[in-house]
């Protein structure tokens, strides 16, 4: 009786420890250059991925980086994903229902050097299982990003059309191909910061509009459907001069939009309270502050509480410290012991935050308090608003210092060639388009395709010998090979 009594005590004791849930933690990770952190992933193996942007490892200009660390926060191992001399950022990731992970970002790997959106598919090991570019001529940007059931992609940012910016979401296929996309315009530029799945299915998403003649933002929040109907589309000028962060579609129908507010002196942290068949305006929420405060993470817990994450000026020391909080659903906070102000005596700020199986919470972000220079930041909270206000740094130096070798999405036969050869993709996909462009970057020719295949012949006779570079687009995208021509 006494071992089965000592058995039960035991197992009583290892649920209550899970029912508490993880540790509070705050760690700070990065290399000897300048580390920032964008987005993170709760994972369905306890830890959590992160997302940002590097130029620690491979050159000066900046790289995908991705850190994979357990629930104490401990490094398990990190990635990046970019190319020589150019910039490329990610800036929200999501885990699969097969245990992979979606990213989005933007790069200027182009020979024309203008911005393209990038969405790519990782493996649980950060090997890139598919990567491809998404925009047109001018400077495009994906900054935001949700899945469905499906494992469809709806990724969302600014695509610019000759001088006018403007606001875009595109859905594309678990494999990546584009199923629709539409713009939002205004005689301003606008532009979306925040996109979420509904439990209707339908995407809510949030953003702003930059007026020229006004000289202020105007927040833009509205719901379209996964088969590209615009529900409502619905602008706020009476919340004044508002820059939105995320947004979140909570299981009650409120839609939570994170921001910051311009009172005529600073910025005021925001939050705006909308009802999600119709955007009707529920509350707007303004946060006052001595000096300087946004939000720009926002989701909501397991347990129904709204979660947001951004920084302060002035809270506790003299630059920007990072801050999060625990509201209820009617926007009120559930009291100062889930008001947290974390980081140290340098700048500190939350850019994404993310509910855990706990009830608590992750959020992640930049610091230069602790360690070298700029570095990632990433702090777990409690269910009951406990923090650890102890930071660890760690000094990555395991992170593979060489690109990945890049995907080859098409092929070049013959390559050297003497001025004929044929184009033809691996992934089926048709090809559109293909630029040439010679090793100084400058276009040499373009070549479209009356009827789109798998396959495009080209003739480079009259140009001279030496090293061209291909763009070549097909349906899903963006893709390059290089070509060397001996005559």
């Amino acid at each position: 009786m006494k071992t089965i009594h000592l058995i039960i005590v035991i197992l009583c004791s290892i649920l209550a420890i899970k029912a508490q849930g993880q540790e509070p933690f705050q760690r700070s990770y990065g290399g000897l250059g300048s580390d920032y952190g964008r987005a993170v992933a709760v994972c369905s193996d306890g830890g959590y991925l992160l997302a940002g942007s590097t130029n620690s490892f491979a050159d000066e200009s900046t790289d995908m980086y991705f850190l994979k660390v357990d629930e104490n926060g401990d490094f398990l191992w990190g990635e990046i994903i970019g190319s020589p001399g150019s910039i490329d950022w990610a800036l929200d990731i999501e885990e699969t229902i097969d245990q992979n992970f979606i990213v989005v970002g933007y790069t200027n790997d182009a020979p024309e050097n203008n911005y393209q959106g990038v969405i790519l598919k990782m493996s649980s090991t950060g090997e890139v299982i598919w990567q491809y570019q998404y925009g047109g001529a001018g400077w495009d940007f994906i900054e935001v990003m949700t899945l469905d059931a499906e494992g469809n992609i709806y990724a969302a940012g600014q695509k610019n059309d000759g001088n006018q910016a403007m606001g875009w979401i595109i859905k594309v296929s678990e494999d990546g191909d584009v199923l629709w996309e539409r713009t939002y315009a205004s005689s301003g530029n606008m532009k979306i910061t925040g996109l979420d799945l509904c439990q209707t299915g339908d995407i809510a998403f949030s953003g702003y509009n930059y007026s020229f003649a006004l000289a202020e933002h105007t927040q833009i929040s509205g719901l379209v459907s996964a088969d590209n109907e615009t529900l409502w589309i619905t602008s706020y000028p009476e919340f004044g001069d508002v820059k939105t962060g995320k947004c979140v579609c909570s299981n009650l129908g409120i839609i939570f939009t994170s921001g910051q507010f311009w009172n005529g002196l600073d910025w005021d942290t925001h939050l705006s309270r909308l009802e999600r068949f119709s955007g009707f305006d529920l509350t707007s929420i303004t946060f006052n502050h001595p000096n300087d405060g946004l939000f720009l993470g926002v989701d909501t817990s397991i347990n129904g509480n709204v979660l947001v994450c951004g920084a302060i000026e002035g809270f506790g020391f003299s630059e920007l410290d990072a801050t999060s909080n625990m509201y209820d659903l009617m926007g009120v906070t559930l009291g100062t012991d889930f008001t947290q102000v974390l980081g140290g005596f340098g700048t500190d700020k939350l850019y994404d935050i993310q509910g855990t199986p706990d009830g608590g919470y992750v959020a992640i972000g930049e610091t230069n308090s602790f360690g070298n220079g700029w570095q990632i930041h990433l702090v777990k909270v409690s269910a009951d608003g406990d923090r650890d206000d102890e930071n660890e740094d760690y000094l990555d130096t395991t992170t593979p210092v060489l690109y990945q070798s890049p995907l080859e999405l098409v092929g070049v036969f013959p390559n050297p060639t003497s001025g004929f050869c044929r184009i033809q993709t691996h992934d089926l996909s048709r090809i559109l388009e293909t630029k040439v462009y010679n090793n100084t970057g400058e276009l040499v020719m373009s070549i479209k395709t009356e009827r789109p295949s798998v396959e495009m012949n080209i003739s480079l006779e009259g140009l001279p010998n030496g090293v061209y570079f291909l763009l070549v687009e097909t349906e899903k995208g963006f893709t390059q090979s290089k070509l060397v021509l001996i005559n």
